[in-house]
């Protein structure tokens, strides 16, 4: 295999890649069962693959008996098959997810490895495995792991194209990358293929000279991106069709477009200023979403991978184009998206954690020197992360004086000194030029750490924050489930799945819960009635009348209204005889 700028790809260290691969997919799906669906949009993905699963209809993605244009539907796709295997249950929900992580890691490795060494890619697997915002995500029922995978695949299948010594080998590049062309489409629309265009433009500009594309690496991109594109257009033309042109007007109109120049949801900015004062929001989600490795950051932009490996020039400008070129597209993508959420930067943190990881194998090399060799942002990154952790471990610590059980208490406490151990070392271990050692102790301290908080602390605050559980039991437990819903306040997708209503007969939404129930009563209409409002606007049985009745009423915190306390109402309709 010839090389053209780039590092011919090194045939050693895969078996110990699948190791670390491997036991990050056992980690992950350990923690899958530990928590309850927590973000608004696990709630989301779960109900409308399970309403694909139960209808029958994989073409169209359906929400409570209704077009759910806001995503194509790889996730559900996977989801479904997921449950149709292993049951209705977190761990299944959210399996897609750990295998994406589990692809993502695998497909970092052999970019690192292809860029610059066995033992880059293996600290790169290492890092993104126990960074925060992709290990939390890992084992969470979005669909951003999934898209990281498919992201991730298409660069590596792009640079082992441009390398390709052959049409037949070629071609087999030129297929593979256009699978992951469609795969990204069917994941999340044109997000994927955008970072793949501005990652390979970045390098023709700005890389070496023997970086400018061949007629076989051009012909083959043109092919896979319109061979992707027929792929993606196999399901997105009847879907369009079957819903109407549903799909188009708000999954493009509304869901991408809407969000690229209006913030929705309240996630960004509203007006001008808003927007202005929004655009640097990304710098400290990246520093947060990179802990414990956000310490070296600063080192990363100095060094810009010049010191890294003692790879050649020519070799460090190529490396330096493709993976500044991709975490700064997308960083600059994100930044100028009027909706700003954390996990929009995902992409970026695959090649970073190989900038980091090329980092980290050139110091371990390097005479010892204090880990605040590298300047002001070098101590402030370090000042910062002493900070924000001693934080964490005040909060847990407090934390643990509110939980219910002594087994929680201990696990939060546990956690909080975990947490301020595992710095005391990582930052004395650097100060003596230890970097191998310290990275061991971040590494292992991380993995302790989610270990501990999913298992050990989480499930207890979800019984303040989390009713629809105990709703299904009562309803269940009443033996109302074959009754019709109908919903009062805001429908949460967590009220759905948790109710579980046939995807034939989609909850209904009521807006005076009062009014709605005797209107109900007086119809002769037997259903539930669950009413969602503040704490201090419970209903009353005198105000309900003969026909109704309050069967159960769970109060919690609304982690989706601003952490105000609520409460959801169970409300038992009878025919009126």
């Amino acid at each position: 295999m010839t090389s053209t700028g780039t590092v011919p790809v090194s045939k050693s260290g895969l078996g110990t890649a699948i190791l670390i691969a491997a036991a990050a997919f056992l980690f992950f799906a350990a923690l899958t069962p530990a928590m309850q669906l927590w973000d608004r949009d696990e709630t989301y993905y779960a109900r409308t693959a399970l309403e694909m699963l139960r209808t029958g209809d994989w073409l169209l993605p359906r929400f409570n008996g209704t077009v759910f244009a806001h995503k194509p539907p790889l996730m559900f796709w996977f989801i479904a098959e997921s449950v149709s295997i292993f049951g209705e249950n977190e761990f299944a929900y959210r399996l897609p997810s750990v295998l994406g992580q589990t692809l993502t890691l695998l497909f970092t490795f052999l970019i690192g490895r292809h860029l610059f060494s066995a033992r880059v890619g293996h600290w790169s697997m290492i890092i993104l495995a126990t960074a925060l915002m992709p290990a939390y995500l890992a084992a969470s029922a979005q669909i951003d792991s999934l898209l990281l995978a498919t992201i991730t695949m298409s660069i590596w299948c792009w640079l082992a194209l441009r390398e390709a010594p052959g049409r037949g080998t070629a071609l087999v590049w030129t297929t593979l990358l256009a699978l992951a062309v469609g795969l990204m489409l069917l994941a999340k629309g044109p997000v994927g293929p955008a970072i793949l265009s501005a990652t390979i433009l970045c390098t023709w500009i700005f890389g070496p000279a023997p970086a400018r594309p061949t007629l076989t690496e051009f012909t083959g991109l043109v092919a896979a991106a319109v061979t992707g594109i027929a792929l993606f257009l196999v399901w997105a033309i009847p879907a369009n069709a079957a819903s109407g042109g549903e799909m188009l007007d708000k999954g493009v109109g509304i869901h991408i477009l809407g969000r690229a120049f209006t913030p929705m949801e309240g996630h960004g900015g509203s007006g001008v200023i808003g927007y202005l004062a929004t655009l640097p929001v990304y710098l400290p989600v990246l520093f947060i979403g990179f802990i414990p490795w956000a310490i070296d950051l600063p080192g990363v932009l100095a060094s810009a991978t010049s010191t890294a490996t003692g790879k050649p020039a020519r070799d460090r400008r190529f490396a330096r184009a493709v993976l500044f070129g991709w975490a700064g597209s997308t960083f600059i993508l994100f930044t100028l998206v009027a909706t700003k959420l954390p996990h929009y930067i995902l992409p970026m943190f695959p090649p970073i954690a190989i900038l980091l990881a090329a980092l980290h194998v050139s110091r371990s090399k390097a005479p010892p020197h204090s880990q605040f060799s590298a300047g002001f942002w070098s101590k402030a990154t370090a000042a910062a992360l002493v900070a924000m952790q001693t934080g964490t471990a005040i909060a847990l610590v407090a934390l643990a004086f509110f939980l219910p059980t002594i087994a929680a208490k201990l696990a939060s406490a546990t956690a909080a000194v975990l947490i301020m151990g595992s710095l005391y070392f990582f930052l004395r271990l650097r100060a003596n030029g230890k970097f191998e050692r310290a990275h061991h102790v971040a590494a292992a301290s991380m993995a302790a750490f989610l270990a501990i908080f999913y298992w050990g602390v989480a499930p207890e605050i979800e019984k303040f924050v989390k009713p629809m559980p105990a709703v299904e039991a009562a309803i269940a437990a009443h033996q109302l489930g074959e009754l019709p819903i109908y919903v009062s306040g805001r429908i949460e997708p967590s009220v759905i799945l948790a109710v579980d209503p046939p995807a034939f007969e989609a909850a209904k939404k009521i807006a005076d819960p009062q009014a709605g129930i005797v209107e109900l009563a007086a119809r002769g209409e037997e259903a539930v009635v669950l009413v969602i409002q503040r704490a201090s606007k419970k209903l009353r049985p005198e105000q309900l009348g003969n026909h109704a009745k309050i069967v159960s009423q769970q109060e919690f915190f609304d982690i989706n209204g601003g952490g105000r306390r609520s409460q959801v109402q169970i409300v038992h309709v009878t025919d009126g005889r």
